[in-house]
């Protein structure tokens, strides 16, 4: 058993990543809230890629991937084409994953691999 211990009145919060407990907070000299939970982990985006003719027309985010501390390149796998992608994120995570440049001669979809956070 560990103890974490607070000196004064004042409003603080300690980070306590064991047996699940994320932070402790003191509210006040007489009350605190625990949070419990798993801490995230660093998981690489997963996206695809599908064609319609010979050209993408639509790249659909498969795992939004978690804690990115910059936006993932994505490096395209194909037969043909050359389409370039542009990655969109909100506090970590790929939302969404937009298409255009030489977008067309595909064979079949491309294979799009993300970087790891």
């Amino acid at each position: 058993m560990e103890f974490i211990k607070f000196k004064g009145t004042t409003a603080k919060t300690a980070l306590y990543p064991k047996e699940n407990i994320l932070s402790v907070d003191l509210i006040s000299s007489t009350s605190m809230r625990i949070r419990m939970g798993t801490m995230a982990t660093k998981t690489t985006a997963t996206a695809t890629a599908t064609i319609s003719g010979n050209a993408v027309n639509a790249v659909t985010v498969t795992n939004p991937g978690g804690i990115y501390a910059t936006t993932p390149t994505i490096t395209e796998t194909a037969n043909g084409g050359n389409a370039t992608y542009t990655v969109s994120m909100n506090n970590g995570v790929v939302t969404s994953i937009a298409f255009g440049g030489t977008n067309n001669n595909y064979s079949s979809a491309p294979t799009l691999e993300l970087s790891a956070p």
